[in-house]
């Protein structure tokens, strides 16, 4: 890696997953060398940690997407991240040390005074509407799969500060609820979201995504609270929603009278095809690109 650094230094768009082999040393010692990178996958590989992410935020500043799915990357180094100004797409599914008190960071709120640190338990101390006076974001496409942390009153601040966010992975973050996904619906113009395993999402969700998130194409859910007859309600107020629920996609098609039907298709990894959008169903990830 540290070769090809000295070799091709105004590479763009590099990936590096799975890649074993590679020591967290050498990582941190070659991204430095890659100041033109835009596009960088490091999905699934052991050595990146957060003295790596904190190379990469310090000298990789034309960043654009990072997928660090998979990895041993903390809260820590993910907040260094919010230091790049052009990041637009970033993948934390199945990190299993990321919570996602790093947002905070994203959120441009100040240390606690006591600890110098961001916490998501200290947000009790600011007012919600204090995310309306911050500084926004660059983000486009944000996983958060399986954040532990994440929270209704993280998402009220994150939301504000995130106008340009379109896609969005909350699978499985237990704790989100009505609340959250109001904020959303409100703030940002989204295009895709997926709250699979998001158990006290309830009918009031898909209630302000109706209402409030007129730029919504796919929506994903499962294990949730949302009533069958508030489901069918939805999908019949917009018929421009491709509904991805229990592996099945429910989309409106124009019937040949007239009106709308409500067709299931065979799988949601299908809908691209049939429909020519498709909703979230599997983990997307930036594009791969190779050196």
């Amino acid at each position: 890696l540290l070769s090809m650094a000295g070799c091709l230094p105004h590479l763009v768009s590099l990936s590096l997953r799975q890649w074993s082999q590679l020591s967290s040393e050498t990582l941190a010692e070659s991204l430095p060398a890659f100041t033109r990178l835009r596009r960088l996958n490091l999905s699934l590989v052991p050595a990146l940690d957060d003295h790596a992410l904190e190379a990469l935020a310090s000298h990789c500043t034309q960043l654009q997407s990072l997928n660090a799915n998979g990895t041993r990357v903390t809260d820590t180094g993910v907040g260094a991240l919010a230091r790049l100004p052009w990041l637009s797409e970033l993948c934390l599914h199945n990190c299993e040390n990321v919570a996602g008190d790093f947002l905070l960071r994203f959120c441009a709120l100040p240390t606690t005074p006591k600890t110098g640190q961001l916490s998501i338990d200290a947000l009790h101390s600011f007012p919600v509407e204090e995310a309306n006076s911050r500084p926004s974001n660059s983000l486009q496409y944000l996983s958060l799969s399986h954040c532990s942390r994440v929270t209704d009153r993280l998402l009220q601040f994150l939301a504000p500060c995130s106008p340009l966010l379109r896609r969005l992975r909350l699978d499985n973050c237990t704790a989100v609820s009505d609340p959250g996904i109001t904020a959303l619906a409100k703030h940002c113009r989204l295009r895709e979201l997926s709250v699979v395993g998001c158990p006290q999402v309830s009918s009031e969700s898909l209630n302000m995504l109706e209402q409030h998130c007129t730029t919504l194409e796919a929506l994903s859910l499962g294990r949730h609270k949302i009533r069958e007859v508030h489901r069918q309600a939805f999908l019949a107020a917009r018929p421009d929603v491709a509904l991805c629920l229990c592996g099945k996609t429910w989309v409106h098609v124009p019937a040949q009278q007239e009106g709308y039907q409500v067709l299931p298709l065979q799988a949601s990894n299908q809908v691209e095809s049939n429909t020519q959008r498709g909703a979230p169903a599997a983990e997307s990830e930036p594009e791969e690109a190779s050196a």
